[in-house]
């Protein structure tokens, strides 16, 4: 009787040890996927995702990435016993961000065993008031080019009248100029303007990039910067 209970005993201490050895963590997000919708360009956004620890370990958060610097993630808690939760914070800065449909993710890393990163997507709306067209200029030459002259328009979707004008040059576009020097674009409407620009580099150059920066008179949207990437062919060896 006593060896039957002894052995009782045991098969009992085995069952617990095998069930503390197999008790993990368990990363549960409560959405997938966030939609932060609409944000003008110059503000940011953000939204809160709870997570929780279904397993029966400790669960600790190591590290939280994204795809982009734009998107950022902070959370409560780093360790969570069973059944407790954290809040995840998502936040999308528009700032020097084109308008239109982003779609951005956040990686949870933890010590999950069966999900050690756990991806969340963001999707964001970028609007702005004052748009630039053509957004990014493209141009291919023969030779060695001096100047350019780009046709633009600007568009102006504030409810004040806007003033635009060249700030600066970047890269290899040594000068900018707007003609005309000062455009002033009343709400609602469309102003149109040539934008000259002169490139420096070596004389066997293949490619010049550059940008442009223009300021305006919006109180957010007061920094537009627009790319500049001219191939050349025919450059002197």
């Amino acid at each position: 009787m006593r060896f039957v209970t002894t052995c009782l005993w045991v098969w009992l201490g085995v069952i617990v040890l095998t069930t503390d050895a197999l008790a993990t963590p368990v990363l549960s997000a409560d959405a997938g996927e966030k939609d932060l919708g609409e944000v003008r360009y110059g503000d940011a956004a953000s939204a809160m995702v709870p997570l929780r620890n279904k397993g029966q370990a400790l669960l600790e958060i190591t590290r939280l990435t994204s795809t982009c610097g734009c998107t950022t993630a902070t959370v409560t808690r780093k360790q969570l016993a069973p059944g407790e939760q954290a809040e995840l914070t998502i936040s999308f800065n528009a700032r020097g961000i084109e308008p239109g449909r982003k779609t951005q993710s956040v990686f949870v890393h933890s010590n999950d065993p069966q999900n050690p990163v756990t991806q969340i997507r963001t999707f964001v709306t970028v609007v702005q008031e004052v748009r630039i067209e053509p957004s990014q200029l493209l141009a291919r030459v023969e030779g060695v080019p001096q100047q350019l002259n780009f046709p633009m328009k600007v568009t102006n979707a504030w409810d004040r009248p806007l003033m635009l004008q060249v700030a600066s040059a970047r890269g290899a576009v040594t000068r900018a100029q707007i003609e005309p020097d000062l455009l002033t674009v009343e709400p609602a409407h469309t102003g149109e303007f040539t934008l000259h620009v002169r490139l420096h580099g070596p004389p066997d150059a293949k490619f010049f990039k550059g940008a442009v920066l223009f300021k305006t008179n919006h109180s957010k949207e007061d920094a537009i910067v627009v790319h500049v990437l001219v191939r050349a062919h025919g450059s002197k060896k």
